[in-house]
């Protein structure tokens, strides 16, 4: 039974090491007395085995569905209360409203474009920051952008178009990173730090002016919800989304497939 599960792993393009921890979890997990659920529950695991179990259950399930295990999918239901977990992606109306927000907030034009080229291209906000010059002007003539991870090329389209925000930025001649154009006057030791402050801030205004709740509102909540739009949009290929967001780890993937395949995605994703 798990020698499959393991071939459905190594097909996926995780590492040796990742297919070694998941089978080892998994076969714990259906082998517990309690069964699954009984040894993610088991109070004697540390907080980081229990994630690592139940990132391997959800794998496992994901296989499951896959393989035509499963008579029947349980869909995943989300409680009432989904709106007020920041850790979930943005509805499209949420987005929507955020991204026309944006456009017309009173933000300076280098705070909009890190916040557009996240908001397009899903990077990290320090991704953004470490972004140089040259990178962005071969961003623009090639309509690509350099991996926030491993630093080299991807063709893989964004979900909106983001030249306007490389083309913002180019417009300040002499600047090494994006970092120097948000936060020209901080101490160079302090300038990361400034920097993401200063896209946090202006995050949670943008979101006041399109009537989200600022609380709820941050950077890494765009890239999660870039992350689920490529997902539907790539019909749910996992190692496609691993390229596009520069993860390393079908893992980490698995995580967003919940949220793109949801039953009621018509009441929960279009708003």
């Amino acid at each position: 039974m798990y020698e499959n599960y393991v071939k459905w792993l190594r097909k996926y393009g995780s590492s040796e090491g990742t297919v070694e921890v998941y089978e080892r979890n998994v076969r714990l997990a259906m082998e517990h007395k309690g069964g699954p659920l009984g040894r993610i529950l088991d109070r004697t695991l540390a907080p980081k085995t229990r994630r690592a179990v139940m990132a391997a259950m959800r794998s496992w399930a994901r296989y499951s569905e896959d393989e035509g295990l499963l008579k029947e999918l349980r869909q995943v239901k989300l409680p009432p209360n989904v709106r007020k977990n920041p850790k979930l992606p943005m509805t499209a109306r949420e987005y929507s409203a955020f991204v026309k927000a944006l456009d017309r907030s009173g933000e300076s034009a280098v705070l909009k474009a890190v916040l557009g080229i996240i908001a397009t291209r899903g990077f990290r906000v320090g991704g953004v920051l470490r972004l140089t010059r040259e990178e962005a002007a071969q961003g623009l003539r090639r309509g690509i952008l350099p991996s926030d991870t491993s630093g080299k090329y991807r063709p893989e389209a964004s979900i909106a178009p983001f030249k306007k925000h490389l083309q913002a930025l180019l417009e300040y001649r002499t600047w090494t990173s994006v970092e120097d154009l948000v936060s020209p006057s901080a101490d160079p030791d302090r300038r990361r730090k400034s920097a993401t402050i200063a896209v946090e801030r202006a995050m949670r205004r943008v979101a006041v002016e399109a009537g989200l709740d600022p609380e709820e509102m941050y950077p890494h909540r765009l890239r999660r919800t870039v992350a689920v739009m490529f997902l539907q949009k790539a019909n749910n290929d996992l190692p496609k989304l691993c390229a596009f967001m520069g993860w390393r780890d079908l893992s980490t993937a698995m995580q967003y497939v919940d949220y793109a395949k949801l039953e009621d995605i018509e009441a929960i994703w279009s708003g």
